[in-house]
């Protein structure tokens, strides 16, 4: 059931594995730089994950092997490149994200229950780090306000709003679950949190942000439906679920009423810009990016994209088409199907039981939040996004740690942890 690779599997730093992911978490709302805190930290902690013992579930075997050939896709589309530098620089970096999906694997895998907690709470801290300044930048509240704007929208201290914007998401949709969990002061809290979240992600003027939003919390409450049997759950979730969009309603009303604000949603609530029509526009860069990879077997070179078309795809099937060639195209979307159907399969068995427990929440919302994002990138790049490989670790190493209770008749139901 496991393939472990240790050194000293009881080593004492495994202890504080749990709160260096709660500080790798926090890091990873500062993402405007590379290498970023986040990605210092995570090669730190997978180094020492590798050290005392790097546990992962066999049935990660294949995906791996994919991520493999994805690499090797990589290694062979050089012979087509131009900018040998570039080239290898963007491999390096499609290399790193498959070690973050093994990391958060392996600490998942290890002690789901535990890492939830510490993962929610870093997340949390991270996006509200995020949400916060890019509101108060949007507001002009901050010196250099431009510093954490992109042509006029909100990006926190990412690159771009449309990485920032679907950053926030699962945490919207954590909190939105947990309101009606809690009491008392805590409730206002979760809810004082989910209206700074909510008017970050509006403020991002985001298309894909929205969409996601709205297209994974449609997925969620349809899961939930789907699969809790308890009538208290179910009606809390509901009742969570009407607050959280009350809560949007008020917060667009209210922020509709600063003439900016105004003014940038007229601009992009349009569902075709000015950017996405044309011969060298979104849609026609994607017709040439299809027909130039067909043509090239091996692909053209990793990062070689922008300098063929002078515009990315917005399309990270076709970005690996036409990059990494047949291979690499087919290893990648393989590697993302084949985990969203392990994720499948999860929530179809434990249909046949009570979801009452926090480990099974997170698979939830995260599962929620990876269908929307692959069914996203047919309209956007999403290779290098980071939050992506997290939440696919997250998702694969709960799924399996959850098995492995079941297999060894342990009880299914495990305590709900506070957020």
């Amino acid at each position: 059931m496991t393939a472990t690779l240790r050194l000293d599997a009881s080593h004492a730093a495994a202890r504080h594995l749990p709160a260096m992911l709660l500080v790798l978490m926090v890091s990873s709302a500062f993402a405007v730089v590379e290498p970023s805190p986040f990605d210092i930290l995570s090669l730190l902690l997978f180094g020492l994950t590798a050290f005392i013992g790097l546990k992962l579930p066999r049935q990660v075997g294949l995906p791996l092997l994919l991520a493999i050939l994805f690499l090797l896709a990589n290694l062979l589309s050089f012979v087509e490149v131009s900018d040998f530098a570039k080239a290898a620089r963007y491999t390096a970096i499609s290399a790193y994200m498959f070690v973050i999906w093994l990391l958060f694997t392996s600490l998942f895998y290890r002690d789901a229950q535990t890492m939830q907690r510490m993962f929610w709470r870093g997340y949390l801290i991270a996006a509200l780090i995020s949400a916060v300044i890019g509101i108060a930048a949007f507001l002009h509240l901050l010196p250099d306000a431009e510093l954490f704007l992109k042509h006029g929208r909100a990006k926190g201290l990412f690159k771009d709003p449309n990485v920032y914007g679907p950053f926030l998401v699962p945490v919207v949709l954590w909190v939105g679950t947990r309101l009606f969990a809690v009491e008392g002061i805590r409730r206002l809290g979760h809810a004082a949190a989910l209206a700074i979240l909510l008017a970050g992600l509006l403020l991002g003027f985001s298309r894909a942000a929205w969409g996601n939003m709205v297209v994974a919390t449609l997925v969620l409450m349809l899961t939930r439906l789907a699969v809790t049997r308890s009538l208290r759950l179910l009606v809390s979730y509901v009742v969570s679920g009407g607050v959280a969009l009350g809560l949007l309603i008020i917060g667009i009303a209210a922020l509709l009423q600063v003439p900016a604000v105004s003014q940038m949603m007229e601009k992009r609530a349009s569902l075709v810009q000015e950017y996405d029509v044309g011969e060298t526009g979104r849609f026609g860069t994607q017709k040439r990016a299809l027909l130039l990879g067909l043509q090239k077997p091996l692909g053209t070179g990793s990062g070689e994209v922008r300098d063929e078309f002078a515009r990315y795809p917005h399309n990270v099937y076709l970005l690996t088409l036409v990059e990494n060639g047949w291979l690499g195209m087919a290893s990648f979307t393989a590697f993302l199907l084949l985990q969203l159907g392990a994720g499948f399969r999860y929530l179809r068995d434990i249909g046949h039981h009570d979801i009452d427990n926090s480990v099974d929440e997170t698979i939830v919302i995260v599962f929620a939040v990876l269908l929307t994002t692959i069914l996203q990138s047919l309209f956007i790049d999403t290779l290098h996004w980071r939050h992506l490989f997290i939440l696919l670790g997250v998702m694969m190493g709960s799924i399996y740690w959850s098995r492995r209770q079941w297999t060894r008749g342990r009880d299914t139901q495990f305590p709900r942890s506070r957020p």
